[in-house]
Parts: structure tokens; sequence; C-alpha cells
């Protein structure tokens, strides 16, 4: 599928059931997982004309970096890390303050 954003979804439609195993586009190898398709609910009773129903997808990822093409952390992301945990410790800080 595209790259999605924040909130967005896709849909994929599968016309058969199956295993399919997917990998992360943006991620590679890194982040792969499996979608599993399981066929429609057979009918005890003979089916109404039109459509049969929905089918039941069941998905699951699993991140798993390989450590031989995760890059290490750099300087400026452990900078940018630290910068953060600040701002969050100052706000927390100005937030007692003003409430006690």
């Amino acid at each position: 599928t595209q790259i999605l954003g924040q909130g967005q979804s896709t849909t994929t439609t599968f016309d058969r059931p199956g295993t399919f195993d997917y990998i992360c586009n943006v991620h590679g190898a890194t982040m792969r997982g499996t979608v599993v398709v399981r066929g429609a609910p057979v009918a005890e009773t003979a089916a109404p004309a039109g459509p049969l129903g929905h089918v039941v997808v069941d998905t699951f990822a699993e991140a798993r970096p390989d450590r031989s093409d995760t890059p290490a952390a750099t300087p400026s992301l452990l900078l940018g890390a630290s910068l953060a945990l600040a701002l969050v410790a100052v706000a927390r800080f100005v937030w007692v303050l003003r409430n006690t």
C-alpha cells in the first residue's frame, strides 16, 4: 500500500484465503509481518442470493531489528532525546510550582 500518515487507513482485498507475508516499504526487513485470511464461514442452510458476508482477516506484525543494518544512535539523536527529556522535566517543575 501507499505510505500512510497519522490517522490514515487503507484497505487491501484478498481474493482467496491463505497466509501472506509482507515487509514494510519504509523499514524493510526490520519490520515484517503476516496477514492470515480465513474464508467466509460455511452456511448450514442454503445461502441466499447476493453477498455472502465479510471475510475475517487477522493481522500480526512484529518488528525484529536486525542489528547488522540498524543504525547506531547518532549524537544528534541523543542530543534531541536529551533536550526533549529536559523540556518535559521543566514543564513538570513549572506545573508543580503553579499547582502547589
